[in-house]
């Protein structure tokens, strides 16, 4: 039962950012739910979040902060409307984000419930859980949920509530794990993030959606499409633009306060 939408949200926040760019909030993860004491676990990893633009303006302001030029190579992503997952492949160990610190809660069960393949090649991947478009008009859409009594109201809701849960629910298997990111350390077992992304696609099963471009080409008209195309797959909310090149991401790092990376922004257009 959200209190606002995500766009008055989004909205609040550009506010703040607009009077107090240096406001402590910004220093920190977003605030996530955490369950009880029992789950509640310390992250190996830091799970941060990007950076958001409006514009192409923003984009292009972006881009040129970080020097990159027209011809340099950017990968598209859809920004998927879901819950943060972080799994440790070699033992299983999975994490929700959430708390005020660098913390979240044991989703181990949740992700051995969901049926979720792993590969030990890597140490820690990331990404999302979500609910496909299919599997929630076939599984969800229209029906009562068993633990609140009440019709399912979103993909991303539904997908939250089951990692919230203590008990994974029976249809946690029509969710999945989307992959698109590994821990820092794995990083070095790639030079480009299209060859990351395309890894993961491939290891993981995943549908192919990412597309690669010279950073002059994206425009909003290109954003657009593939939001469009996209959406008819995943529930999402904007786009993410990734610079391709993995030895620019270790050269400018994170945001010294907020830890959020800079190689990479979420294009969050008003409409």
């Amino acid at each position: 039962h959200p209190d606002i939408t995500d766009q008055e949200y989004d909205n609040l926040v550009e506010i703040l950012k607009r009077i107090d760019p240096d406001n402590d909030w910004f220093k920190s993860i977003e605030p996530g739910f955490v369950s009880e004491e029992t789950r509640k676990r310390r992250l190996p990893i830091p799970m941060k979040s990007l950076n958001k633009v409006k514009n192409m303006t923003e984009v292009k302001k972006w881009l040129s902060s970080l020097g990159i030029s027209a011809t340099a190579k950017v990968i598209c992503m859809p920004k998927f409307d879901g819950a943060s997952l972080l799994v440790n492949e070699q033992t299983g160990m999975a994490y929700s984000r959430g708390g005020v610190e660098n913390e979240g809660q044991d989703c181990s069960s949740h992700v051995l419930a969901a049926n979720v393949k792993r590969d030990p090649r890597f140490h820690y991947t990331f990404g999302e859980f979500i609910i496909s478009n299919d599997n929630w008009e076939a599984h969800f859409n229209g029906m009562v949920s068993p633990s609140t009594g009440e019709k399912y109201k979103s993909q991303r809701n539904t997908a939250t509530g089951m990692l919230n849960a203590d008990i994974p629910s029976s249809l946690i298997k029509h969710a999945s794990f989307f992959r698109y990111g590994v821990g820092e350390s794995d990083n070095d077992l790639f030079e480009t993030f299209y060859s990351l992304i395309d890894s993961l696609c491939t290891k993981y099963n995943q549908p192919r959606l990412f597309k690669k471009y010279n950073a002059g080409e994206i425009n909003e008209e290109t954003l657009k499409d593939l939001f469009v195309i996209w959406s008819k797959s995943y529930p999402i909310d904007g786009i993410v633009i990734y610079i391709n090149d993995l030895h620019i991401w270790d050269n400018v790092g994170r945001h010294q306060g907020s830890g959020n990376p800079l190689y990479a922004v979420a294009y969050k257009h008003p409409d």
